[in-house]
């Protein structure tokens, strides 16, 4: 989740951010390492916060690859046993961490002055992929607060959330003895969209009128400013065409993004009229219940 969109320097290609991470997995009870009352808390089915799960336990040692400086972190663990009969042993782990701090990002200025940029946050595990590999999350979508966004009189902020896995090939270092087989590394991305609103005006002051310009002709001038207005209209056509067709995508995912929270939310209230004997529902995003509930 994107909490909190500040500056964006296209000049820099960097942005300044808060986003919350969440990672979930799963492992054997026996293979934990916490204190007899938090094991006494998971075998009565409740959730056990752990600050310093990290310390002795197996973490997938996750970090934002598009970092840019140190950023702020604070991190977090909550475990819970799986309710299902077959894996009762098995322990859900959810890492949630929230993450402050300046993101670097590939700005494009291919449709100056109304691009749309992408702001994304890269998070890579220090494991391979033969170990670890970052998938999406179905269950629980990515969404972004658009209230807490600071460029708002330059930059309009689009609500749906783009997300992918992608790999990256590396050659780790070896031994003479041994063979260099390349080895891949899963990153996860998420990605939200911003529509530049800012026109460039250049204003040219201090110019000198030359002799030259008094002898020019009424119908030169008049000749002049028609090509001046023809070639603004060419623009605004290609503008219309070309950059602001994006726009219309764009606008056309967050309709296809408020359908799928709906029909997700919708699928939730259906479960749980079915299902009156579950008490504890547990909403991981409050930004979507706040603008659904």
């Amino acid at each position: 989740m994107f909490s909190r969109i500040g500056e964006i320097d296209t000049l820099n290609e960097k942005y300044q951010a808060q986003v919350y991470i969440e990672a979930r997995w799963s492992s054997d009870i026996g293979k934990l390492t916490l204190t007899a009352d938090q094991y006494r808390q998971l075998n009565e089915g409740n959730s056990v916060t752990v600050l310093k799960y990290g310390e002795a336990n197996w973490t997938p040692e996750l970090f934002v690859e598009n970092a840019v400086g140190e950023l702020k972190e604070v991190i977090r663990y909550t475990l819970k046993k799986n309710n299902n009969q077959r894996d009762y042993q098995n322990v859900e782990i959810c890492e949630r961490r929230d993450v402050k701090g300046t993101f670097w990002e590939k700005l494009e200025l291919h449709h100056f002055p109304s691009d749309v940029q992408e702001l994304t946050v890269s998070v890579a595990s220090s494991y391979y992929d033969d170990k670890v590999l970052l998938q999406k999350d179905e269950h629980h979508l990515s969404c972004i607060n658009r209230e807490a966004f600071v460029d708002q009189q330059e930059w309009l902020l689009y609500e749906h959330v783009g997300a992918q896995t992608r790999f990256t090939v590396e050659y780790p270092f070896r031994d003479e003895n041994d063979n260099k087989e390349e080895k891949r590394r899963s990153i996860f991305s998420a990605t939200c969209h911003a529509g530049s609103l800012t026109f460039l005006n250049q204003h040219y002051t201090n110019v000198q009128p030359d002799d030259y310009y008094v002898l020019i002709d009424r119908y030169v001038l008049i000749g002049l400013f028609s090509i001046y207005v023809l070639l603004h209209i060419i623009m605004i056509i290609w503008l219309f065409i070309v950059p602001f067709k994006i726009h219309r995508q764009m606008k056309l995912e967050d309709v296809k993004y408020k359908k799928l929270l709906r029909a997700k939310f919708k699928a939730v209230v259906r479960t749980v009229e079915i299902t009156n004997d579950f008490r504890n529902i547990i909403v991981d995003n409050p930004l979507v219940q706040k603008n659904y509930l």
